[in-house]
């Protein structure tokens, strides 16, 4: 679980071990000192452990901004389950597309139709949305904005992190269907009369770091 719940039993632990070493120390030095070494190296291995091993993993926000700037693109948008996911998504992510933390408070009762409406401006604004779902029980324990999300735009890919706190969820969503309409359109490529291309964009960022 956590540090917090047995921390008020540490002072005891500690005087514990202090007297058993100085026990052993009035009988014998060379036991005491090499006690001593192995506590402590036995404290350094359990601390290394505990801050790397994936076991002990906390919620993954270095993961979560792995999988963001490992395949993001210009003109992405990233959502935040908010506001609590904000800095240590912040702390992480360093790449260049803007986020929005949704839904904004109050939290007991969210505006819907606020939130309608920012979630529709990003979809009108951007080609493809990343949400960096986690701990939704705070601000969103509805799932309004996944739900939102599921319903009006494309799943694209979903990316689960798992922690002994709580998984973080990466979901990409496409804001347009990737089928064309209508079907008339003569297709700019075709393969043996089984793929066809109906339509292509190409992005990038230009000197000043603006999505083009």
């Amino acid at each position: 679980m956590g540090t917090r719940y047995v921390i008020h039993t540490s002072p005891s632990f500690y005087l514990a071990l202090a007297w058993g070493v100085d026990t052993l120390w009035r009988r014998s030095r060379l036991g005491a000192l090499a006690l001593t070494l192995i506590l402590a190296g036995g404290m350094v291995y359990s601390s290394v452990r505990y801050h790397t091993h994936p076991t002990y993993g906390k919620e993954d926000y270095r993961g979560a901004a792995r999988v963001v700037l490992e395949q993001e693109l210009p003109g992405d948008a990233i959502v935040l389950t908010a506001p609590e996911n904000i800095f240590a998504f912040e702390h992480y992510y360093t790449g260049v597309l803007t986020f929005s933390p949704l839904p904004q408070p109050p939290f007991a009762e969210i505006n819907m139709a606020e939130l309608d409406r920012s979630l529709r401006l990003l979809a009108q604004d951007h080609q493809r949305i990343w949400f960096v779902h986690c701990r939704p029980q705070w601000s969103d324990p509805g799932d309004a904005v996944l739900n939102w999300l599921n319903e009006h735009l494309v799943l694209l890919e979903r990316r689960i992190l798992p922690s002994y706190g709580a998984d973080m969820t990466v979901y990409l969503y496409g804001t347009r269907s990737p089928r064309q309409e209508p079907e008339t359109t003569a297709p700019l490529v075709t393969c043996a009369d089984q793929l066809a291309l109906l339509d292509w964009s190409l992005r990038y960022l230009d000197a000043q770091g603006s999505p083009v």
